[in-house]
C-alpha cells in the first residue's frame, strides 16, 4: 500500500512539473508545437511581407488588432516559435528588423482573416533604406530573407502544418530612384526567381512607393513614377505578379495626415489605409471580394498615382 501511495505521489508531481513547464513556455505567448499534433485542421495561409523601412514599420504607435485566437500567427526566426499577431511585428535578424512600434503586416492579416476565415501565418522581412540590389541571393538582406523564409517552411513541416495559399508583399523602391529602369527590373526579377526556390509562392503582390515631399523636384517625381512604372510593367508581363496599391506613392505629398513627422515614413492612418487598400486588391484578385475581379490582373482598374503640385 505504502508503494501505491508513493507511485501516485510519483506521478502527480511529474504531471506537475510538465504543466509547469508548458506554462513557462507559453507565457511569452508563442505557440508550443505540441499543441498542433493530430490537428487536421492545420491549414494555414503562409504571406511573407518585404521591403524597406515602410515594410519594416517606423510607427512608435502600436495599434491594435483583434484576431480570434488560433486564426493567425507570426513566425520568428530567432526563437522558432509562432506567436500571435499583434503590434509590433518583425524581429531583429541579420539584416533583417522589427518594427518600430506599427506595420501593415497585422492590419493586413486581420483584415484577410476577417473576411476570408482563413488561417494565416504570417512573415516579416524588411531592412531600412535597402536597395534592390541587397535583396538579391548573395547579398546581406536576400540572404536573411532567405534564411528565414527556410527556418519557417522547415518548422511548419516539421510540426504538421500545411500551406494552403502563398504570396509575398513587397513595399521597395524610394532608394532605387537613380537607378535606370532596366537595372531595377533586372535586380528585382533575380530576387523574384531566386525567391520561389524558396518559397512556393503562388504571385508577388508590389506596393508603389514615394519620396521626401520637402525634397521633391520635378525631375524626382519622374523618377519615382518612373520606377513604379517598373512595377506596373513587370506585372504586365509575368503572370505571378501584381501591383496591389498604387496610391500609397502620393502620400507623401497629397495626404500629410498619413505621414510622420520625418515626411519619409507613414504614420498609423498612413498604415491602416496601406493595409486595407492593398489586402482589397489581394482579396479581389483571389476571389475573396469582387468576383468579377478574381484572377484579373488590377494594372486593368486600379488608377494611376498623380501629384497634383507637379502635373503638367
Amino acid at each position: 500500500m505504502r508503494l501505491l501511495k508513493m507511485f501516485f505521489k510519483i506521478a502527480a508531481l511529474a504531471v506537475a512539473v510538465v504543466m509547469s513547464l508548458s506554462l513557462f513556455a507559453c507565457e511569452n505567448g508563442a505557440i508550443d508545437s505540441d499543441e498542433q499534433e493530430g490537428n487536421e485542421e492545420n491549414v494555414y495561409d503562409l504571406i511573407l511581407f518585404t521591403g524597406q523601412s515602410n515594410m519594416v514599420g517606423r510607427e512608435t504607435e502600436r495599434y491594435p488588432v483583434e484576431i480570434p485566437e488560433g486564426m493567425a500567427y507570426e513566425y520568428k526566426a530567432s526563437t522558432n516559435k509562432l506567436y500571435p499577431v499583434r503590434n509590433p511585428a518583425g524581429e531583429p535578424f541579420g539584416s533583417l528588423e522589427s518594427s518600430s512600434g506599427s506595420s501593415i503586416l497585422p492590419r493586413f492579416v486581420e483584415k484577410y482573416v476577417e473576411t476570408t476565415g482563413r488561417k494565416v501565418i504570417a512573415l516579416h522581412a524588411g531592412c531600412g533604406g535597402s536597395s534592390v540590389n541587397r535583396f538579391v541571393k548573395g547579398a546581406d538582406v536576400g540572404n536573411d530573407i532567405m534564411k528565414k523564409v527556410d527556418a519557417c517552411t522547415t518548422y511548419l513541416q516539421e510540426n504538421n502544418y500545411t500551406i494552403g495559399k502563398c504570396f509575398y508583399l513587397y513595399f521597395q523602391g524610394c532608394t532605387d530612384v537613380s537607378m535606370s529602369s532596366e537595372y531595377y527590373e533586372k535586380l528585382f526579377l533575380k530576387f523574384h526567381t531566386e525567391l520561389k526556390n524558396h518559397l512556393d509562392y503562388e504571385f508577388g503582390a508590389q506596393i508603389f512607393t514615394g519620396e521626401d515631399k520637402d525634397n521633391l523636384s520635378q525631375e524626382l517625381i519622374e523618377n519615382v513614377l518612373r520606377i513604379d512604372g517598373v512595377k506596373s510593367k513587370m506585372a504586365r508581363e509575368h503572370d505571378d505578379l501584381i501591383v496591389c496599391n498604387k496610391q500609397a506613392a502620393v502620400y507623401f505629398v497629397e495626404n500629410p495626415e498619413y505621414m510622420r513627422e520625418d515626411n519619409l515614413h507613414y504614420n498609423t492612418q498612413g498604415l491602416l489605409k496601406i493595409a486595407e487598400d492593398s489586402c482589397d486588391v489581394v482579396l479581389d484578385y483571389l476571389g475573396f471580394g469582387d468576383p468579377s475581379k478574381k484572377g484579373i490582373d488590377p494594372e486593368t482598374y486600379l488608377s494611376e498615382p498623380v501629384f497634383t503640385d507637379f502635373a503638367k
